[in-house]
Parts: C-alpha cells; sequence; structure tokens
C-alpha cells in the first residue's frame, strides 16, 4: 500500500516536489488535519477568553502564565529528542524492508538443478516452492494485521492453494506453544534429499547449494519475526511524545499575543506557531506510521501483493520455463563486434559518448615519454667516478676500505688520498712500497725476547682481516734484554691498534702514536720514543741518529732484504726514506687534528678527523678544530 511518485520526480524541474504538496492520498495533510484542527481550535478559544472574556485581574494572571510558558519553553529539547527517534524508526524501516525475503533465488536453484520432465519431477520442484511461500504466508499472518485477516485459520490457507489437508493435519499432529512457519521449511529440506536419492539432483554440490539456500530464506523469515518480538523500547517512544506534546501545550499560552506588550504586533492569526507545530507534530507521526511497516498505514509495505506475487511467480520459474526453452538462433549481431543499438527519436538526446575514465581527457602526448630512471641518472657518475679510480688511485693497503659501496663518503675519501700520495711520491725522491704488515729483526734471530714488532709510521690507516682489538705495547729492547742504553737495539715506540672486523668495510684500524709522538708528526725526521727512557733515567737519544747508526751498521755487514721464517727483512735506510717522505707529507693542520682527536676512545673520530683535515688541504681551506 505504499504510495509511489517515483515516476513524477524522475526529472529534476521548477515545480518538481511543488506539484507533490497537492497530493492528498499519502500526505501530511491527511495523517494530520485532525490533530491540527485540535491545536488550532484550542488556541483560538483561549485567545478569545483574553480578548473578550476575561477581566483586568484575570487577564493579568492570564499574562504571567503566558510570559512564564514562552520563557521556558525553549527548555524542552524537542527537536533534539524527536530527530534522533525518528532516524532510528527510518532505519529500522529500510531494515526490516531488506530482509522481506523472495523465492525468486530458490525458484532459479530448483529449475536448474533438480532435473526430469516427469510427473513426479515436476511435482517434487512445484511442492518445494509451494512450501517456501506457505512458510512466508504463516510468518506474515503472524506479524501483519492484513495478513491476519486474509488467512486468520488453516482453512484460508488451504482455500487459497498453499496447504493441504494431508499437510494441514501433519501441521496439527505437531505439538508446540511456538508459531510453525519453519515446518514447511522442514519438509523442503526432505524433499529435496529424496530429489537426490532419487538422482534427479545430479551431485552433492547441487544439493548444498539448494539447502543453502532453504536456509537463508529461514534466517530471513526468523529476522522479521525478531523485528515484531522487539521493538523500538516503550521508554524512548514515551519520552518523545510527551515531550512533543508538552511542548505544544506550552506553546498554546506562551506563543498568544498580549495587549501590552507593545514589541509583539497584536496578530490574530499566529502563522509560524502553526508552522512549528506542523512541522513537529507531522515528523512524529511519521514514526508511528513506519514502526511498524506491516500495519494497515498507506505508507505500510503491502505483504499481500508480495504473497500473491510469490506464489505465480516461483510456479512460472520451476514449471513452465524448465519445460520450454526456446530455439537456439543466431543473434542480430552474430558476425558483427562493432555495432550501435538503435535509439527512438525521442531518446535521440540521451545518446552520450562512452565513459572513458575522469582522468583521460587530461592526458598530453608530450607527456606520454618516460623520464630517465634514477640509476639512468647516476650512471655517468658512476662511470666518471670508475676512470678516476683507474688513472688516479694509487694501490694502497686501504684501498680495499674506501672502495666498498659500503662506505659512506667512499668517492670523496677515495680522490682525498689519492692526491695526498701523489704529493708524496713527488715530493721524496726515493719512495719504497711497504706492506701493510712489516717486521723489524733486531739482533740475534734466536733470541725470541728481542723479536719485536714495529709498525711503521706510513701506515697511517690499516684495516686488517682480525676481529679483536688489540693493544701493542712495545717495550725497550734495552730494558728487556738489559743492555745499556745506545747499543745497536732499536726502542720501539708505544702503538695501539684498534682492529674491527673485515666484513664491516665501515669498521677502521687505527695505529697511531701517542699523543705526545703524534706532535713531532709533521717534522723532519721520525718521532722519537725517549718518552720511557727518561723515565728510567737514562740519557735521551734522537732516534734519527739512532737509525743512521744502525743503517751504517746494517750496510757494513752487508745487511739486505731476506725472507726468512716466513717473515719480511728490510734495509733500514729504505724505511728511513719512507718514514721521512710521508712525515714531510703531512701538513701541520692534519697533524693538529689527529692529536686532539687520536685520545679520544672513539676509533672512527680520528679517521673522520684525518678524512676531513685532507678535504680542508685539498680544498686549501684551514682546519679550525677537530670535526666529528
Amino acid at each position: 500500500m505504499t504510495i509511489s511518485y517515483t515516476s513524477e520526480v524522475a526529472t529534476s524541474s521548477f515545480s518538481c516536489f511543488l506539484k507533490l504538496l497537492a497530493r492528498w492520498r499519502g500526505s501530511i495533510y491527511k495523517l494530520l488535519w485532525r490533530d491540527f484542527a485540535v491545536f488550532a481550535g484550542i488556541y483560538f478559544f483561549l485567545s478569545f477568553l483574553y480578548r473578550f472574556a476575561f477581566n483586568e485581574t484575570q487577564r493579568m494572571i492570564f499574562e504571567l502564565i503566558a510570559r512564564y510558558c514562552a520563557s521556558n519553553n525553549a527548555l524542552i529539547p524537542v527537536a533534539f529528542v524527536l530527530g534522533f527517534y525518528v532516524t532510528l524508526i527510518m532505519t529500522r524501516y529500510w531494515n526490516v524492508l531488506g530482509h522481506i525475503p523472495w523465492p525468486d533465488h530458490m525458484a532459479m536453484f530448483v529449475t536448474a538443478n533438480v532435473q526430469g520432465i516427469d510427473d513426479r519431477s515436476r511435482m517434487m520442484r512445484r511442492t518445494m516452492l509451494r512450501y517456501l511461500c506457505l512458510a512466508f504466508t504463516m510468518t506474515m499472518s503472524a506479524i501483519s494485521p492484513t495478513v491476519q485477516k486474509r488467512f486468520p485459520t488453516q482453512e484460508h490457507l488451504i482455500g487459497a492453494g498453499l496447504l493441504t489437508e494431508s499437510e494441514a493435519k501433519s501441521l496439527d499432529a505437531i505439538k508446540t506453544p511456538y508459531n510453525k512457519f519453519f515446518i514447511p521449511l522442514a519438509w523442503t529440506t526432505r524433499l529435496v534429499g529424496t530429489a537426490r536419492k532419487e538422482r534427479r539432483i545430479e551431485d552433492e554440490f547441487a544439493l548444498k547449494t539448494l539447502i543453502d539456500e532453504i536456509n537463508t530464506f529461514r534466517m530471513h523469515l526468523a529476522t522479521l519475526f525478531v523485528y515484531d518480538w522487539i521493538t523500538v523500547p516503550l521508554v524512548y517512544t514515551q519520552v518523545v511524545t510527551i515531550a512533543v506534546y508538552m511542548f505544544f501545550l506550552s506553546c498554546l499560552m506562551g506563543r498568544q499575543f498580549l495587549s501590552d506588550d507593545p514589541d509583539v504586533p497584536d496578530m490574530y492569526f499566529p502563522l509560524f506557531t502553526f508552522l512549528e507545530y506542523f512541522f513537529y507534530m507531522g515528523w512524529l507521526k511519521v514514526a508511528e506510521c513506519l514502526v511498524n511497516p506491516f500495519g494497515e498505514d498507506e505508507e505500510d509495505f503491502d505483504v499481500n501483493f508480495l504473497i500473491d506475487r510469490n506464489l505465480q511467480v516461483a510456479y512460472i520459474i520451476a514449471d513452465e520455463v524448465h519445460n520450454e526453452l526456446p530455439d537456439l538462433v543466431r543473434d542480430q549481431y552474430w558476425n558483427d563486434t562493432q555495432f550501435e543499438m538503435p535509439y527512438t527519436a525521442e531518446a535521440e538526446p540521451f545518446r552520450k559518448a562512452p565513459h572513458l575514465g575522469s582522468c583521460v581527457d587530461i592526458r598530453s602526448m608530450k607527456d606520454m615519454d618516460f623520464g630517465p630512471t634514477e640509476r639512468e641518472e647516476m650512471a655517468p657518475i658512476q662511470e666518471a667516478d670508475s676512470e678516476e679510480e683507474d688513472d688516479e688511485t694509487p694501490k694502497s693497503p686501504h684501498s680495499s676500505f674506501f672502495h666498498s659501496p659500503f662506505t659512506t663518503g667512499g668517492s670523496v675519501l677515495r680522490r682525498l688520498m689519492s692526491r695526498q700520495e701523489s704529493r708524496s711520491v713527488g715530493r721524496s725522491s726515493v719512495m719504497t712500497p711497504a706492506p701493510q704488515h712489516r717486521e723489524k729483526r733486531i739482533g740475534s734471530s734466536s733470541s725470541t725476547d728481542q723479536q719485536q714488532e714495529a709498525i711503521q709510521p706510513t701506515d697511517d690507516l690499516q684495516f686488517p682481516m682480525e676481529d679483536d682489538v688489540e693493544t701493542h705495547d712495545s717495550v725497550n729492547a734495552n730494558e728487556k734484554s738489559g743492555q745499556k742504553p745506545g747499543s745497536e737495539a732499536i726502542p720501539l715506540q708505544k702503538m695501539t691498534s684498534y682492529r674491527r672486523h673485515s666484513r664491516d668495510p665501515g669498521h677502521l684500524l687505527l695505529s697511531s702514536a701517542s699523543p705526545q709522538n703524534l706532535s713531532d708528526f709533521g717534522s723532519a725526521s721520525p718521532p722519537t720514543n725517549n718518552t720511557r727512557t727518561q723515565s728510567a733515567g737514562a740519557p735521551s737519544r734522537d732516534l734519527n741518529q739512532e737509525q743512521n747508526q744502525a743503517a751504517a751498521e746494517a750496510t757494513g755487514s752487508g745487511a739486505k732484504t731476506e725472507e726468512k721464517n716466513g717473515k719480511s727483512l728490510e734495509c733500514p735506510d729504505a724505511s728511513q726514506n719512507r718514514a721521512q717522505t710521508t712525515s714531510e707529507s703531512i701538513s701541520p693542520a692534519i697533524r693538529d687534528s689527529v692529536i686532539s682527536s687520536v685520545s679520544s676512545p672513539d676509533p672512527f673520530s680520528s679517521v673522520w678527523v684525518l678524512a676531513s683535515s685532507q678535504f680542508n688541504l685539498a680544498s686549501n681551506e684551514p682546519q679550525q678544530g677537530p670535526q666529528k
């Protein structure tokens, strides 16, 4: 019984909704005119008494009551309460509509899966769908007054063709205090199982599909039954009703025109008060109509129409459509894939171009080419770096670290080291390449106490393959062997080596002298080691003089580089040239930076200071201090 006006508002126009105001059936006027007449009558009656029947004292009392009502009726939150209530009712209304079951899905599955053209197969298909319509009718007769008036007893169901006499006896034989709408659905599942046993249903998947659809139909019926059982809480409905009626009861007095109020003109007809009543009370009446959509209101669902339609459509799908199939013929566009369906003359203005996407038209052809990727942009820089490495960078003990792809700033450090080493080669007349680890044999090879490892000052940075951290405290050979100062043994320096794992290129090994010895790192002669001898009370000797004396003695005795016991021996003169060359190549700025950072516990700080000093030296900017 829902009033439909969809066709009248299909196209928006100037009077699209205005012409709906003239309709009476299903309108707010038909729903509200009685209440509005009562409200307007009471209002005009009170106004008549105030104007013509009351004396001065009674008029003063009436004015006091009117002002009191006018100042306090705004405290009633009628708009807030009524708005939420109507929203709840509308949500419930659409949810109920969505749970009304339709037997069309089940009819499609039955005609596709229950095979056979004999009378028994046809009877099975029709009976399955009739049981579904019977269950729907029994449920609606329990929750809808209109359906209950149409089918009050089982005899009326038998007369309508939804139930047979034998089925009615079976229903009466089942004793239960609850609604029996689920019994026809149980008969349907039993009938589906029988069809499977008789091979009228081909496989188990088809059987499962039919049973699932029956369960879905039952779930919708149960949901409708629950909506009829659990409605909107009564207290909520009472609060909304009291708020609306009390608000307009106060308006009967508060909205009266008083004679002693000069700010308000004396109007006999309260237009805006009547409009306010029309809106709020009409809102409440809409909620009253939709709280139960299965009633007899004009906006309620026409359930009787659904009962008639469902049974007839189900029989058509399961019986007539199943038995008769049109002949297979070639369609009109059999050999044509690019075709256009015709339009009538009235529909021609609605012909539109196909929609290809909202962003298709903003593309331009010049933007269709892909730009260079990051890898392609970096390729010329990487090739230039590789060429500089091949041409300029000499092989050094620490080249493996600076050539690592994991080293931060590896390219800059490689260039700095190559420039520094190039200056060292240019300044020195003799440059003897030294391996990464050297050992100077002093004295006899049979005395293990006199064999010490000395790290040459040429290797400022070393990167060994060990994982540990060792401290080489070289003891003066004179003190350990009991010799006096001035003998052939050369005192060794106190060295500290920080070693890290070679698999991480960022881990460095720093071999450096103490801060006091590093203060002479930029001088022409190698750093002396007279600290220990002075602390022992022995006279200090210049290391350069000792090395010259040792070189003369080694040359006179025919000393030369040899390989013995897997260790390398080198003449002192070559070591002296290498030490002097490296010492001369270090600038004072680098020396000061290394002195200030060598005492730091972090081994990376020294390397960073050295690298930053190299950079400042290459850019001809003086180093102001240590940078970390």
